[in-house]
């Protein structure tokens, strides 16, 4: 169920008229957020919209709700693990080669020779991601911190690679990714004046935006909810819905 956020009356005018992120948690314990805590992402104004994502056949965010007959057996791809930033030299390189001109310069046993240095440089990239991931593990997450969203049920990212929606032209598609890349990166950011002055940690009863880590055109999109699609925006001002994060069942 949904949780007294803390939020002070006056407040709520604010809350209203903006588009946020709300993280949740039972009354029992005021807990950081940290790296591998698995989380939802709800409606702030209707608890059973959760952010849901199909993840295999499907990739684009849509909303679940849980009212309706069936969907709760749907609710594992409404779950997302908390990961920091990788680093992603190499697995972009495997992406853009056949853009690379010098590999298309090469001589067919070449090219074979440059991709299979290419495929160890990528597997140990890939250790060295798990071990920092290891390292930073229940560390606490801060605010303007990096951080990625693991789906769960089909280990892909979230990701934002600033193409326009089908349904809203003017906004972004915010869907799945097989790999990390520097268009998975996300932050949260505070909402309020006391929460720049007084921490950087993020609290799960804390109200927060989440965006983009990168900027695109100078411009830096926010979540944003219509219907029942999610999409990035480019002004955190203009609000339809209200969301929240909440922690995953598996952490209470």
């Amino acid at each position: 169920c949904v949780q007294e956020t803390g939020i002070n009356a006056e407040y709520m005018g604010n809350i209203q008229m903006t588009e946020l992120l709300t993280l949740l948690e039972p009354k029992t314990a005021k807990q950081p957020l940290r790296y591998g805590s698995i989380i939802s992402l709800s409606h702030r104004d209707d608890e059973n919209l959760f952010m849901f994502i199909e993840g295999f056949v499907k990739n684009a965010a849509h909303i679940l709700n849980l009212k309706q007959k069936d969907n709760i057996c749907q609710f594992e791809k409404c779950l997302f693990q908390i990961y920091p930033s990788f680093i992603n030299t190499y697995k972009q390189d495997v992406l853009n080669i056949e853009e690379n001109s010098d590999f298309k310069k090469l001589k067919a046993e070449k090219r074979v020779e440059y991709i299979e240095d290419l495929e160890d440089r990528v597997t140990n990239e890939y250790k060295y991601n798990l071990e920092s991931f290891e390292k930073v593990k229940n560390m606490e997450v801060v605010f303007g911190q990096p951080v990625q969203f693991l789906h769960v049920s089909s280990n892909k990212f979230l990701s934002c690679k600033f193409q326009s929606a089908e349904e809203e032209k003017e906004n972004y598609k915010l869907e799945l990714s097989e790999y990390p890349t520097d268009f998975t990166y996300f932050k949260f950011l505070p909402c309020f004046k006391y929460q720049e002055e007084s921490r950087k940690t993020i609290y799960v009863t804390d109200t927060v935006y989440i965006t983009c880590a990168n900027s695109f055109l100078n411009k830096t999109p926010y979540f944003h909810c219509a219907d029942d699609h999610l999409f990035l925006q480019e002004d955190a001002q203009i609000n339809t819905c209200l969301l929240y994060t909440s922690p995953s069942p598996r952490d209470s």
